[in-house]
């Protein structure tokens, strides 16, 4: 037992001895291994150079910077481990940044068979704000204010127009269209002509709120709801509903709630506040000399050559089909062959070749910087698609 003891308490003092051998010489200054980072104040690390000094962090598309290594020791001289080195140095590479840029697709100007020149500042306007400001959204996700007409930055929007005569054609209703917006559909209508196409009226075009809130309340009031009294499928519908869609069984009439019939009504007809049509910049359009039943707005207008020439020519104009059959789950609103929203050319343009709406274009613009000041995109672009007329065309006296 004396012996064990014994043992012991040599061992015990030579772990004592070794551990005041090592505290002497790490105060002698022996260099200390490069770990490759230092801990920050906030957690994170900082990459270390193979000369010892600290540099800013770096982006990486990694989710941990990998370590610094080097063939010599670091020398910690004149560093300390709290305190950033003042010089910067960084020997890992930096990913390049850059303000990001709006794709653009192939500058294409239209071409006209109707000399068009006097209508060339409606379709593509160029002015202080150019066609920036015809980009106003209104959706349900982004509605109008009640009192918008009285609020300065709608000023634009009030540049209206009656609709009627217009010396070359005459519209049969009375209603009103943004100036610009109007003279350039009118330019629209004398190139349809070139191709046949006649007869283009317009239905509707700027709308109140008060007028869009009476037409919704009146969806509203005629919408009922059914119930199959086989499989109770459920049909929510203004239109005649006398037998199952789904097996063709009789149906009964059961009481509908206002939010429900809300919910139908507002897939073809916009709450107050939310109508494009509140923009001025909408138009509703059909062809008076087709059968009658074109002349209330039906999907098959979209199968009609008037509605296909408009739909594929548009964007020549400034215009865009504004509620396309591929993006009813983005707008919220069914296929549209008939309602057409002006946005200018630059903008029609680029929606047309991307093959997206006005919403996804939105979103587009936003992710590519263009809102920002220094995304290199201005209205200069917008000379790019400036057509040359018939009379003005290259090779012609």
């Amino acid at each position: 037992m004396k012996k064990f003891m014994i043992i012991s308490s040599a061992l015990l003092i030579s772990l004592l001895l070794a551990a005041l051998v090592c505290a002497c010489t790490i105060d002698q200054g022996d260099p200390i291994p490069d770990t490759g980072a230092e801990p920050t104040s906030g957690g994170e690390t900082e990459p270390v150079t193979a000369e010892g000094t600290y540099g800013t962090t770096v982006p990486s598309t990694e989710e941990t910077a990998a370590p610094v290594t080097s063939a010599e020791p670091a020398v910690t001289t004149g560093i300390t481990t709290t305190e950033p080195a003042t010089e910067t140095t960084v020997t890992t590479e930096t990913p390049t940044t850059s303000t990001a840029q709006i794709t653009l697709p192939v500058i294409t100007a239209p071409v006209f068979k109707a000399d068009l020149s006097d209508y060339e500042k409606y379709m593509n306007p160029v002015d202080e704000d150019w066609s920036d400001v015809y980009l106003v959204l209104l959706n349900a996700a982004n509605p109008m204010p009640k009192d918008f007409e009285n609020k300065t930055e709608y000023a634009y929007l009030n540049s209206r127009v009656k609709v009627g005569s217009t010396g070359i054609f005459t519209y049969s209703p009375s209603l009103y269209f943004n100036e610009t917006a109007f003279n350039a559909f009118t330019a629209m209508v004398l190139e349809a002509h070139e191709y046949g196409i006649d007869s283009i009226d317009i239905t509707s075009g700027y709308r109140s709120y008060s007028k869009q809130q009476s037409l919704f309340n009146n969806n509203v009031s005629k919408t009922k709801k059914y119930v199959c009294d086989s499989c109770e499928h459920v049909c929510i519908t203004k239109n005649s509903y006398k037998k199952c869609e789904l097996c063709g069984s009789a149906v009964t009439e059961v009481e509908i709630t206002y939010e429900e019939a809300a919910a139908q009504v507002a897939t073809y007809s916009c709450a107050p506040g939310t109508s494009d049509h509140q923009s001025g910049l909408a138009v509703d359009v059909v062809q008076t000399t087709l059968p009658s039943k074109y002349k209330s707005l039906i999907q098959e207008f979209g199968t009609t050559e008037c509605g296909i020439w408009l739909a594929e020519h548009c964007w020549e104009f400034g215009f865009v089909l504004r509620f396309p059959p591929d993006k009813e789950e983005v707008t919220g609103i069914i296929y549209e062959p008939w309602h057409f929203r002006f946005v200018g050319r630059y903008h029609s343009l680029m929606m047309h070749e991307l093959d997206i709406c006005l919403e996804e274009y939105l979103v587009y613009l936003e992710e590519t910087g263009y809102f920002e000041e220094e995304s290199g995109v201005t209205s200069e672009m917008c000379k790019n698609i400036i057509p040359e007329y018939p009379e003005t065309a290259a090779g012609e006296d």
